[in-house]
């Protein structure tokens, strides 16, 4: 969403009474979690491609050749495909499952946030974790 379609969304909702986006993040992100399509179509949304992830027998040498691939790609298929009750199924995302590690709780200390909600925090051993070292992490409780 570009800034200038954030701001003529925000006068529109304005002029509405409805509730103004943060920013365009907020905006872009607060479309795509709507269930109506009809609602998401309304939005200035734009998308740009830049690569096509793993692809298997086919070879590219140029990023050119990509972008050119990526255009004659998809519509057929998704006509295909077609929807769920939720979502198109061209678009549906999979999730793999989380890496997982064991560690030792070394203690529990109360973070108070700016607005002065009290978080407890679990202080880890430090354990390597899908890339990242942990050595905390937010409970729900203690």
């Amino acid at each position: 969403m570009t800034v200038e379609d954030f701001k003529r969304l925000n006068a529109d909702r304005a002029r509405t009474g409805q509730e103004q986006f943060a920013n365009p993040l907020n905006a872009a992100a607060g479309s795509l979690n709507q269930l109506d399509p009809r609602i998401v179509a309304q939005r200035p949304l734009r998308a740009g491609f830049y690569g096509i992830g793993a692809a298997k027998g086919i070879a590219f040498e140029t990023q050119t050749e990509v972008l050119e691939k990526i255009k004659e790609f998809r519509l057929k298929q998704w006509e295909q495909l077609g929807t769920t009750s939720k979502a198109p199924r061209y678009a549906i995302a999979y999730k793999y499952a989380h890496e997982q590690a064991e560690t030792k709780l070394k203690g529990i200390t109360v973070q108070v946030g700016r607005t002065g909600i009290l978080t407890p925090v679990a202080e880890l051993e430090p354990v390597f974790l899908a890339g990242s070292t942990i050595s905390r992490a937010t409970l729900h409780n203690e």
